[in-house]
């Protein structure tokens, strides 16, 4: 098996610090954090505040390797789903994805509103989102009574 080698290229700064204070999702909140990128980093940012909102890629640095495949997903205790088919933080490879809405860019930070990560993630990557999507479907969020 290849083995596979993450660096990060910053983190977070938010008021949570354990899963059980985070919101379950970043659309689900007006929170605000702050995205440190490393200053060597910094000069990859150039242009990013001409999008509102970024894909940011980041670890789970705070959870153990236990999960399961098949859960209840933290809103549907009445319903077992897939894993895959969840934002669940326990994962196989406790790798987090969160959309955030950047509120300024100033030097090497981003300031952002929709925060669900814990304080100190270690931020892999981010990306920019450049267009919508229309969801066709939505699987069993479709029932949720927490809806944005």
């Amino acid at each position: 098996m290849t083995k596979i080698e993450f660096k990060p290229i910053g983190y977070i700064r938010s008021k949570y610090k354990s899963f059980d204070d985070a919101p379950p999702s970043s659309r689900l909140n007006k929170e605000q954090g702050e995205l440190h990128l490393y200053k060597k980093y910094a000069a990859g940012l150039k242009e990013i505040d001409g999008f509102s909102h970024l894909l940011v890629v980041f670890y789970f640095h705070k959870l153990g390797d236990d999960f399961d495949l098949i859960i209840h997903p933290r809103s549907r205790h009445d319903l077992d789903v897939g894993l895959f088919a969840t934002h669940s933080p326990r994962r196989p490879n406790r790798i987090g994805v969160s959309v955030i809405e950047v509120v300024k860019v100033k030097g090497n930070v981003i300031y952002f509103q929709g925060v669900d990560m814990l304080d100190g993630s270690p931020v892999l990557d981010i990306k920019p989102i450049a267009a919508d999507i229309k969801v066709k479907k939505s699987g069993w969020l479709k029932s949720r009574k927490d809806k944005p």
